[in-house]
C-alpha cells in the first residue's frame, strides 16, 4: 500500500511542477514578509504589525500541508468542483481507499517540512529578532508551528474531500476569519502577540512542553485523517 501510495503522489505532483514553484515562492516571500513584521514591531510596539505578523504565521502554518496544484489553480476553483471531479475518477478506479488515503497523508508530510522550513528560513534571515532568538528557543518554536501546522492541514483536508467545492470555499473562508478573531482576541485579552507569546513561553522552565505537546497532536490528527478520509471514500456519493 505505501508503495502505491508513494507512487500515487509523485504521479500527481509530477503534473503540478507550476504550482509547486508558485508554492516555493508564496512561502518564501511570506515568511519574509512576516520577519520584517517582527523587526517592526520590535522597534516600533505597533499593534497592527504584531497582529499582522501572528496572523502570518497562523495562516500559513495552517496550509502547510498543501501544495499550489492544477486543481487549487483553476478559475473558479468552486464552480469548477475539479478536485471532486478528480477525486470521482480516482475512486472509480480499482485503487483501494487506503491507499487513495495514504496518497493524501503523504502529501501532507512531504509538503509540510519544506513549506515551514521555507517560510520560516527566510522569516529568519529577513528577521533581526529571530537571529537573536537561541537555537534551543528557535527550533523547538518551528517545531510547534510544524505540528500544529499539520493537524491544521489534516482538518483542511478532510474538510476538502468531504465537501463540494462551494462549501469547501465557505469553510475555509470561515476558518480565515476565525484565524483573524483569534489573534486579535489573543492580543486584545492578554496584551501579548501570540508568536511573541509562543516563543516567552518555550524560554521559560518546562516551555519544551509545548512543542511534547504539540507534536503528538501531529500525529494523532494524521491517524483521525486516516480513518475519516476511508469513510469519506467508500459512502460520499460524488455524483
Amino acid at each position: 500500500m505505501l508503495r502505491d501510495a508513494l507512487w500515487l503522489t509523485r504521479t500527481q505532483w509530477s503534473h503540478s511542477k507550476i504550482g509547486l514553484v508558485m508554492t516555493v515562492a508564496f512561502y518564501g516571500a511570506y515568511g519574509g514578509l512576516t520577519g520584517m513584521f517582527s523587526d517592526e514591531w520590535v522597534a516600533e510596539d505597533f499593534a497592527f504589525t504584531g497582529i499582522m505578523m501572528d496572523l502570518l504565521v497562523v495562516t500559513f502554518m495552517s496550509m502547510n500541508g498543501f501544495v499550489f496544484c492544477k486543481g487549487y489553480l483553476n478559475n473558479p476553483y468552486w464552480k469548477n468542483d475539479s478536485f471532486t471531479k478528480k477525486l470521482a475518477m480516482m475512486r472509480s478506479l480499482p485503487i483501494p481507499v487506503e491507499t487513495l488515503a495514504m496518497s493524501r497523508s503523504i502529501q501532507v508530510l512531504l509538503a509540510s517540512p519544506v513549506s515551514t522550513l521555507l517560510f520560516f528560513g527566510i522569516f529568519y534571515i529577513a528577521s533581526d529578532w529571530a537571529r537573536d532568538l537561541p537555537l534551543a528557543v528557535l527550533l523547538p518554536f518551528v517545531l510547534f508551528w510544524f505540528a500544529i501546522g499539520n493537524a491544521f492541514s489534516v482538518w483542511f483536508v478532510v474538510e476538502e474531500w468531504s465537501r463540494s467545492g462551494k462549501r469547501y470555499l465557505l469553510s475555509s473562508f470561515l476558518a480565515v476569519i476565525a484565524f483573524v478573531a483569534f489573534v486579535v482576541a489573543f492580543y486584545f485579552l492578554t496584551g501579548k502577540h501570540l508568536t511573541f507569546f509562543v516563543v516567552e513561553s518555550i524560554q521559560k522552565p518546562g516551555g519544551w512542553l509545548w512543542t511534547a505537546l504539540a507534536l503528538p497532536i501531529g500525529v494523532a490528527a494524521h491517524v483521525w485523517m486516516q480513518l475519516r478520509l476511508r469513510r469519506i471514500l467508500l459512502h460520499r456519493d460524488f455524483e
